[in-house]
């Protein structure tokens, strides 16, 4: 007499093959009313991003401020400020620049922060531009 000890083994394989893609649906489409998991992957990754570049710009108009208090003056290119290349970068890694828009160094001045964004080309529509006012 022969018994088969297989009978369940496609039953099992089924279920484990529906709760993966049920998991799988999951996870792309989210749940009903909090968007999808890679959405809010997404969303996650452009706030680090904006994050990395406010930090950044933060820094950059202290040295301005402290630039300014030390020279009288507002400094007319990032080599004014004696830091090192590469030191204010964004989240790919282009080098973050800077403008006086408007003001001459008082609580007024705004100065505008630049960098290439994502496609690292220069005046395309990814471009990452923050203005900001000098902290004191």
């Amino acid at each position: 007499m022969h018994v088969n000890h297989r009978r369940g083994g496609a039953g099992i394989f089924l279920l484990l093959l529906l709760l993966g893609v049920g998991l799988a649906l999951w996870l792309y489409f989210g749940n009903a009313g909090g968007g999808s998991y890679a959405q809010k992957v997404v969303e996650t990754k452009k706030q680090g991003e904006q994050l990395n570049m406010t930090l950044s710009t933060r820094q950059f108009g202290l040295l301005i401020a402290q630039y300014r208090e030390a020279n009288g003056k507002l400094p007319a290119t990032i080599e004014d400020l004696e830091i090192a290349p590469g030191t204010f970068t964004d989240a790919w890694d282009n080098p973050i620049t800077f403008r006086v828009k408007s003001g001459r160094g008082g609580p007024d001045t705004i100065i505008e922060y630049r960098s290439a964004g994502p496609d690292k080309e220069e005046g395309t529509e990814d471009d990452i531009v923050q203005e900001e006012g000098l902290p004191y």
